[in-house]
């Protein structure tokens, strides 16, 4: 909705509200006076720019969310967690959003059923989109033209459909883990544009996907993709194609994409929380042309922070950045210094960060189910957890994180207190902060049905 619209659907106390916050006379009781004067004021693209800058850090980073976020309409509910997630628990979320309401940024409109929904004015959105713009760009040295860049534009979407044409082809055996063996990973990849090396043992990867401790970051997203949305079917010794892939491979490439995105977003947010922000951030910093890593990294530090065995670089550099050129979204080059830089690509438009809108993500419980059968604890859930977990799993150390180690034995002695494989993946699934690893729910199924 324009800005006029908004102040039209307005009660006349919001309209007084809104004028008094702007140093105008706040008593008049005409509302067309009223409005025209509301009009003369918050149309100014200059007085948004000055209006978000006097905003405090927090109350700002709510609305970088919430006029950022990829919709003009808002629900209570939907508001309530963008409060929460930037403030933590224990605010009252329209509290916070007083100031926001207050200077015309964000009405409460009821509909024909009386349901309220909260929109935000098309004048407001670009007048903080070209502040966020300015701001990311600001006293940033000429970055020259790179040596040599790299675009993906839809590959992750075109070997996608690869990875289905091989599965329905080859109906590939998979390792007792449920994993694809090597030589059927070379296979897939060397069909590829983009290609990968299956990954070296490892024991610490985890958090950014079902399969990601077995596969290369880029084919872990294509397969987990597959596996969530059934395109893919994991058998008890082989992988098939799954009963929606010919409709999915159907549609068009920009809805293929689409899902593709959102899933990815949606996947890794359970690792980095403050992904949505930090994702406008970047696409406002690199929709002006080239711009450094290292200016990137400033940006998002509020922002992005380590988990667990990723720091903080990693998670920027390799989770952030990679990723979105993998996503065809990013343009990197290097320049002749040997610096590294990015821009927007034009395959996915300058407002790819925010056209997608997205479920928010169940609020997790936080437990850590690591690749190599453990399972960690923090404090703050022990007391209402560790009675279920010390069924099936083994108590190995208590000194900060609770640590407890799935086995064989500790498997069956659930199995005969009652509990199926079943119910202790889906249990892990419920408490976790991030996805089972695909290998260790194959795993435990494994050891409740064993003799």
């Amino acid at each position: 909705m324009r800005l006029t619209e908004c102040l039209n659907e307005s009660d006349i106390r919001t309209l007084q509200r809104i004028a008094s916050h702007c140093g105008l006379d706040g008593r008049s009781s005409s509302k067309l006076s009223l409005i025209q004067e509301i009009l003369a004021r918050l149309g100014r693209r200059e007085d948004i720019r000055r209006g978000a800058e006097s905003l405090p850090p927090l109350i700002r980073e709510v609305v970088i969310a919430v006029v950022c976020g990829g919709r003009d309409v808002w629900s209570a509910e939907d508001l309530q967690a963008v409060v929460r997630r930037v403030f933590g628990k224990g605010v009252e979320w329209r509290e916070a959003l007083i100031p926001v309401m207050d200077r015309g940024w964000l009405f409460p409109l009821r509909t024909e059923r009386s349901e309220v929904l909260y929109h935000v004015p098309a004048e407001v959105r670009e007048g903080v989109r070209t502040w966020l713009r300015e701001t990311c760009r600001r006293d940033l040295p000429e970055v020259p033209e790179p040596l040599v860049w790299k675009e993906e534009g839809q590959a992750l979407v075109r070997d996608a459909a690869v990875f289905l044409a091989y599965v329905e082809r080859r109906r590939p055996p998979l390792t007792g883990e449920g994993v694809l063996y090597r030589r059927h990973q070379q296979q897939i990849f060397d069909l590829m544009e983009i290609r990968e090396k299956p990954l070296e043992p490892v024991t610490w990867r985890f958090g950014y996907g079902r399969r990601f401790h077995d596969y290369p970051d880029r084919f872990a997203l294509i397969y987990d993709f597959c596996y969530a949305k059934g395109l893919v079917e994991e058998r008890a010794d082989h992988l098939s194609l799954g009963a929606r892939a010919r409709s999915w491979l159907a549609r068009p490439d920009a809805e293929k994409w689409r899902d593709l995105f959102v899933f990815w977003r949606y996947e890794y947010r359970r690792a980095i929380p403050e992904l949505p922000v930090a994702l406008i951030w970047v696409s406002e910093a690199c929709a002006g042309g080239w711009i450094e890593e290292s200016r990137l990294d400033q940006l998002l530090e509020p922002y992005v922070h380590g988990y667990y065995y990723d720091d903080a670089e990693t998670v920027k550099h390799r989770r952030i950045y990679a990723m979105l050129v993998h996503l065809g979204v990013l343009c990197v080059g290097t320049v002749p210094d040997g610096r590294r830089v990015y821009r927007a690509s034009g395959s996915a438009g300058d407002r790819w960060a925010d056209s997608l809108p997205e479920p928010s993500p169940p609020e997790s419980w936080g437990l850590i189910v690591q690749p190599h059968f453990e399972v960690l604890v923090p404090p703050q859930w022990a007391a209402r957890l560790v009675l279920d977990l010390a069924v099936f799993a083994e108590p190995v150390s208590g000194e900060g994180l609770s640590v407890y180690r799935m086995s064989r034995k500790s498997i069956r002695a659930a199995r005969e207190r009652g509990w199926t494989g079943e119910d202790v993946v889906r249990w892990l699934r419920r408490y976790a902060a991030h996805d089972v690893p695909g290998h260790v729910e194959v795993q435990i199924l494994q050891w409740a049905k064993a003799p």
